[in-house]
């Protein structure tokens, strides 16, 4: 799953989570936690340790990170929406398919992969999944932005501010 996947799919659900639990949730720390496992994985398994694994699901990928966040989070409220945003991207990516990467260290190390950049675009027209959940979360976060009138500036400027959706 790509970007809008990720972050709209994410958004959805706790967003539909916290209409029973009406929690501050900040929706801030929610999108990068949906994205985080990439920004870290991406550019440190298939640049910085090309030569050695040339994976981009390694660190990020895996439930110890996960974990570790929501740990973290226990004693700082925001990063436990990191580590809800962490937990969406595995289910999301279906890392159950990779245990070895998703339940690291317990299986061994991370397998090396070989991959190219352009494997990210044949995967995405190979899996109908893809489709679907890009384009679920284009519409859940047109949905949110409509509903809550994000389209004008002084609502975008307190969801940046606040990273309420009110």
């Amino acid at each position: 799953m790509l970007l809008f996947g990720h972050i709209g799919i994410t958004l959805g659900l706790f967003y539909l989570l916290n209409t029973k639990l009406k929690k501050d949730i900040d929706y801030r720390f929610l999108i990068l936690g949906s994205l985080l496992s990439d920004i870290i994985d991406k550019p440190l398994g298939n640049i910085v340790l090309y030569n050695l694994l040339n994976n981009g699901r390694i660190i990020g990928h895996t439930l110890l990170f996960a974990v570790i966040l929501a740990a973290i989070g226990l004693y700082r409220k925001r990063i436990v929406y990191l580590a809800g945003g962490v937990f969406s991207h595995l289910a999301l990516d279906r890392m159950w398919g990779d245990p070895q990467t998703l339940l690291w260290p317990l299986l061994g190390d991370f397998v090396r992969r070989d991959f190219r950049f352009t494997d990210l675009i044949d995967s995405f027209y190979a899996d109908p999944l893809n489709y679907i959940g890009e384009a679920a979360g284009i519409v859940i976060l047109i949905s949110l932005i409509v509903s809550h009138r994000l389209y004008l500036k002084h609502r975008i400027k307190d969801f940046l501010a606040t990273g309420q959706l009110n």
